[in-house]
């Protein structure tokens, strides 16, 4: 966190004082604007520990994903795109929002879904947001990379390209994973978290078959009675 701080400052010093290319400029004001806005919401897990959120360049996303290339596609969603790509030797699942689905009033809600994605890094059923990149129209973000891949719609895996069926006693331990999931939302913070999205298509299973959930865009918040 510290070092996109950092980052903002130069940034705003250097804006004045040299000339850039105008690509450069277009990177820099995103850059200024939407870290700006991220930075509105002081980020830490739930026993007030600070979380560090990495920040990564547009020219390292891009690189990773070959540019968005459908050959490191893992999964599309109606407001999103997951892509598998590699920095620096380790492998992310890298989540790109369509500019479409983030506009107006959803602007606002997306960065507080990203918050609570930083706070609860350290939940062992919850992927593990490790940083973000600001150089693009909306944030990109950059979570931990789930060896085992998504399930699909029929709650299975793709193994080599082959669809997979879970055996049962993997089905009931991601059943209870999920289930503590949704426990924690209702209960670690002063307002009810509703989720809204519990499906295959959002489960993630890591190198040691637990399933992880990342937070859903737009999820719901109640006060408690």
């Amino acid at each position: 966190m510290e070092s996109l701080v950092k980052k903002l400052k130069q940034s705003m010093t250097s804006r004045s004082s040299r000339n850039m290319k105008e690509k450069d400029t277009e990177e820099e004001r995103r850059f200024l604007k939407n870290g700006s806005r991220f930075l509105k919401e002081p980020i830490a897990d739930c026993n007030g520990k600070s979380v560090p959120i990495r920040n990564f360049s547009s020219s390292q996303i891009l690189q990773a994903t070959s540019k968005f290339s459908s050959s490191c596609l893992v999964r599309s969603e109606w407001d999103n795109k997951g892509y598998k790509g590699t920095i620096e030797g380790k492998s992310y699942l890298i989540k790109r929002f369509f500019d479409y689905t983030v506009k107006d009033r959803r602007v606002g809600e997306a960065y507080n879904d990203i918050v609570f994605s930083a706070r609860m890094s350290n939940h062992s059923n919850f992927l593990k947001l490790f940083g973000s990149c600001f150089e693009f129209s909306f944030p990109v973000f950059v979570f931990e990379y789930a060896e085992h891949g998504v399930l699909n719609h029929r709650g299975r895996i793709m193994v080599n390209g082959q669809e997979s069926a879970l055996p049962l006693s993997l089905k009931l331990k991601i059943g209870k994973e999920i289930a503590n999931v949704v426990t924690y939302l209702h209960m670690a913070f002063p307002k009810i978290i509703i989720h809204r999205d519990i499906n295959p298509t959002n489960i993630f299973l890591d190198n040691n078959w637990t399933a992880t959930c990342p937070m859903p865009y737009l999820s719901l918040r109640e006060n408690q009675e």
